[in-house]
């Protein structure tokens, strides 16, 4: 499957690995039997764009208008997948977004929000000189004490790249 950072050994079959990502062969039959029942498909859990077969899997799936195709993504590597992305076929990327500057460097970790920044103007430049529909952006957004105050600028933030979608999640303890 697509890396994750979970292993749950009760449910592991004997001589299995689910930290080794399945190959492009492998992926073959897989897509091929979904295709057959034209689901709408989301690739996430972990990075999915840290996998090679992320990109070739929305194309398969999308080849011949045959599939919708979501992406969970945390964003950071949206700039440089982003060509890829656009011509994919992808329908929608849904992108975790918990806060601006140090609100959202509290939450995800010290200068990350400026790796986030950095990937989302070069992904929106893209955008903007592409001449295929782009996927529509969707910001999903956990909300915590952290954020709290800081979700107008998000929102506000998050549009000057194109998102027009928000969705908000109440934390879980």
């Amino acid at each position: 499957g697509i890396r994750h950072n979970m292993s749950i050994p009760e449910r592991q079959p004997p001589g299995t690995d689910f930290h080794q990502e399945m190959s492009w062969e492998q992926w073959l039959p897989v897509l091929d039997q979904l295709r057959k029942f034209r689901p709408s498909i989301l690739i996430s859990g972990g990075e999915p764009l840290t996998s090679s077969n992320t990109i070739p899997i929305i194309r398969r799936l999308t080849e011949n208008n045959s599939m919708t195709v979501n992406l969970g993504t945390n964003g950071l590597l949206l700039g440089q997948f982003a060509k890829d992305l656009v011509s994919s076929g992808v329908k929608r990327l849904l992108v975790s977004v918990d806060g601006i500057g140090p609100v959202y460097n509290s939450i995800r970790g010290d200068s990350n929000f400026e790796r986030l920044n950095e990937s989302l103007e070069k992904f929106h430049q893209v955008l903007r000189d592409s001449p295929v529909k782009p996927p529509d952006l969707t910001a999903v957004m956990v909300i915590t004490p952290q954020n709290l105050d800081n979700l107008e600028d998000t929102i506000a933030y998050l549009r000057r790249f194109g998102f027009r979608e928000f969705r908000f999640q109440h934390m879980v303890k």
